[in-house]
């Protein structure tokens, strides 16, 4: 069966943000299920469903953060538990199907006197270890009713906010306000020391984040954000994404050598393969700072900057955010600005007419494919909050 495009098609950019996100949520989430149960069934060597897994609960937990003021806090807080878990798992077996691969072909074109082929054996005992926590969490979650309680949460979509009356928001609206703050932060990620492997990661993580949420929203603006900057970015990611292997890589190596025993005859081959990884680490860095330079980081604002009609000159040379005149202070503020923050909510939703009928409470339907009909339960009471997302080292875990 063909996967699904990555891209969010609209009728209509003026189309509710909450029956949007409902069908957008529905798309990010069946796929997990679906390559979890295929990656937990199918044979070892059958990488491509292990990968599809990985991208999938990377897209899920992205557009849950997205439409994160739109879902019930308890079953959202459960389900990405869940879906970080199963990322997790799925990241570590990928990581090893890429090391396998990789191994494998120097292995064959290797002298006699190479480590390639003896890590092989290594790597392969690896990989089914690696294995075990996907088998598990897939029992683990089909015995709770997880494809049960992904339909739920879809359900239960719907705005949370205790101010009366209102008018929903739409989706180019929401599309606004999730992507500016994203971008702001990529940009201020670039201007940072890139030189540091932990600003390198963190600008890495930065762009993935904006890339999800240009698949989403991108339908809510001209052709260019998809043919001309979403191609952009998924290079610039692509260049970062060599640079994180070779960095997962070398620290995988590193923690087998503390392993390994003083005479285990892989250790030799352990040793020169991570002296390898190192060379190679420093030279895809040093390639991509070549290749990202001031023009080109220029040349991609103004692109953002034209086809999002934002205000980016507030973000100085040295990567701090000043206000200007024509920009707000909110504009550099600290406070999260997400599809229905608390200070976008305001410039997003008209006041003085009733909400539209149906937006308290979705329909009974199956939105994941499951069949599971269950009752919506009471939603929870909407709680604003403050999140120190904007900052570009902020708390989130790499991914």
């Amino acid at each position: 069966m063909a996967r699904k495009s990555k891209w969010v098609e609209v009728p209509t950019p003026q189309e509710p943000v909450v029956k949007i996100a409902r069908r957008v949520l529905a798309d990010r989430l069946r796929p997990v299920w679906r390559y979890l149960q295929r990656a937990s069934h199918g044979a070892p060597a059958d990488t491509e469903n292990v990968h599809q897994l990985r991208v999938s609960t990377r897209r899920a937990v992205a557009t849950m953060e997205i439409f994160d003021e739109l879902l019930p806090s308890r079953r959202k807080r459960w389900i990405n538990r869940q879906l970080n878990r199963v990322r997790k798992a799925a990241g570590t077996a990928r990581d090893l199907d890429v090391m396998l691969e990789r191994f494998l072909k120097l292995s064959e074109a290797e002298t006699d006197e190479g480590h390639a082929g003896a890590f092989v054996h290594f790597l392969k005992v690896q990989r089914q270890r690696a294995q075990e926590p996907i088998d598990r969490y897939f029992k683990k979650l089909d015995r709770k009713g997880f494809r049960r309680r992904l339909s739920g949460l879809v359900r239960r979509v719907r705005l949370r906010t205790r101010d009366e009356p209102f008018k929903e928001p739409t989706y180019a609206a929401a599309a606004q306000s999730a992507l500016e703050p994203r971008v702001r932060r990529f940009f201020l990620a670039s201007e940072t020391d890139l030189g540091d492997y932990t600003l390198l990661h963190a600008f890495r993580i930065e762009a993935k984040h904006l890339r999800y949420a240009m698949e989403v929203f991108a339908g809510a603006f001209d052709s260019s954000i998809r043919t001309e900057l979403y191609p952009l970015v998924a290079d610039l990611q692509e260049r970062l994404g060599t640079i994180n292997d070779h960095a997962t890589a070398q620290q995988r190596f590193n923690h087998w050598l503390e392993e390994a025993h003083q005479e285990d005859e892989l250790r030799p081959a352990l040793e020169s393969l991570l002296a390898e990884e190192r060379s190679a680490l420093k030279a895809a860095h040093g390639e991509f700072l070549d290749w990202w330079k001031p023009d080109r980081r220029d040349d991609l604002r103004k692109r953002f900057t034209s086809a999002l009609d934002m205000d980016l000159s507030e973000l100085t040379a040295d990567g701090k955010c000043q206000p200007t005149e024509s920009s707000s202070p909110q504009s550099c503020s600290s406070e999260q600005s997400d599809v229905l923050s608390t200070s976008s909510r305001g410039a997003l939703a008209e006041r003085g007419s009733k909400p539209p009928p149906g937006i308290q409470a979705a329909p009974h339907h199956d939105p994941i494919g499951d069949g599971t009909t269950s009752r919506n339960r009471p939603p929870l009471s909407y709680q604003p909050s403050v999140v120190n997302r904007h900052q570009v080292m902020s708390s989130r875990k790499p991914t």
